[in-house]
This record gives C-alpha cells, structure tokens and sequence, in this order.
C-alpha cells in the first residue's frame, strides 16, 4: 500500500511542481539526455552540450551518462523521453527529468544550439 501511494503522489506531482531547467544545468549540472535519433539531431539541431543517444541505443550507452548527476531528457515530441526516463530509472538514476520536446527544452534554456 505504501508503494502504491507513492507512485501516485509521484504521478500528481508531476501536474503541479514546474522544474527550472536552466537551473538544474546551470547550478547542479544536470545533463542533457537527447533520445532523438542521429538523423533528427543532425537535421534539426540540438542543444548545446547535449549528449545524442537514440533511445534504441540507450541501454548499450548508459554509462556515457553519469548517474550521481541530474539527466534532462528530451526527443522530438516528448514521448520517447517518457520512456528514457523509465530505463534511466531503472538502472540506478535518481534525478530524471522529462522535458518533453526538443523545441520547448530549447527554449527554455535559452539554447543557440550546437
């Protein structure tokens, strides 16, 4: 019972708490997770310091991440980066952020790009 009310205050959570992602690069040096694959990275830009690993190959990559740090994670959409987060999670990663579209996550840090 106890395990099931915390998923879902996790679950609601995520409607109400808004997370700084300008913060979380900036001051806790948070990493920029893209699951996009090559092809949309290097067709519609990236941002800058971004790591590029496409979600098929992400858990053959992990370990270019570093796991004591917060991971952002974006795509094209948003719904590749819902199941990033997932493998992340599962694989020992504590901090992990959905930041949904690639777009949106780019403005919000105010990125130029790569």
């Amino acid at each position: 019972m106890k395990r099931l009310f915390s998923s879902f205050v996790r679950y609601i959570k995520r409607f109400f708490v808004k997370i700084d992602f300008a913060d979380l690069v900036k001051n806790h040096e948070a990493q920029v997770l893209d699951v996009r694959t090559q092809t949309e990275y290097d067709s519609h830009g990236c941002i800058q310091n971004s790591i590029n690993i496409p979600l098929d190959s992400l858990r053959l990559e992990l370990s270019k991440l570093n796991t004591e740090k917060p991971v952002i994670i974006c795509c094209a959409n948003g719904i590749r980066s819902g199941l990033a987060r997932e493998i992340l999670l599962n694989n020992g990663f504590k901090s992990v952020y959905r930041a949904g579209g690639f777009e949106s996550l780019k403005r919000k840090l105010k990125s130029d790009g790569c």
